[in-house]
């Protein structure tokens, strides 16, 4: 496990897994889509399960996964607004970190919740997504449990607390020096957010 700084504003936990590990202690489809249909978001995006290819054979096309926890203390944060406050920082998180897939060859993102980058409501909107190579999926969205990937990885729970967001990524690839790479680019963001 490698640590991003530790002054309680911002915290970035990473830890290389292999994804076959990871599918073994986290997947459970049937619960945690159960947990999907009770999100505002469902159905409005073509990331939302159900899916129609075998989404542990799309996790598993890559022999790696780089776990990301972000931990962000904003004082602004309240009950109104919390959700537009984690949306703002994960477009922007998301940015950084798609930009890698065209950096690197062969690698994926794996983003916390929708994926947003071509519409807030492509579903509505149209009958198919337009842009299937670039769409992205979360660890939920996929069958996986955060909580047990953040205690699998990190020995943390997925924690709810007043002022903090938390954020869960993943970068998944299939050559292990990466990883060494990747923290290079993960304190991009620790900076940004100084």
């Amino acid at each position: 496990m490698y640590i991003f700084g530790t002054n309680g504003d911002k915290m970035i936990y990473t830890k290389l897994l292999k994804s076959q590990d990871l599918i073994y202690d986290t997947l459970n489809i049937k619960l945690v889509h159960s947990y999907c249909k009770n999100c505002s978001n469902y159905k409005k995006h073509f990331s939302c399960p159900s899916h129609k290819f075998d989404t542990t054979k799309y996790f598993l096309d890559y022999t790696y996964t780089y776990v990301i926890l972000i931990k962000i203390y904003d004082t602004t944060i309240n009950q109104k607004n919390a959700m537009d406050k984690f949306y703002f920082y994960k477009k922007d998180i998301d940015s950084i970190l798609y930009n890698l897939e065209t950096k690197y060859n062969n690698i994926r993102v794996i983003i916390p919740g929708i994926c947003q980058r071509c519409s807030n409501n492509c579903y509505e909107l149209y009958k198919s997504c337009k842009n299937t190579k670039i769409r992205r999926y979360s660890y939920e969205s996929l069958g996986l449990h955060v909580s047990k990937i953040l205690n699998l990885a990190f020995n943390q729970n997925l924690e709810f607390k007043p002022k903090y967001l938390s954020f869960v990524f993943g970068i998944q690839f299939n050559l292990k020096h990466l990883e060494h790479t990747f923290k290079k680019e993960i304190n991009i963001i620790y900076d940004k957010y100084k």
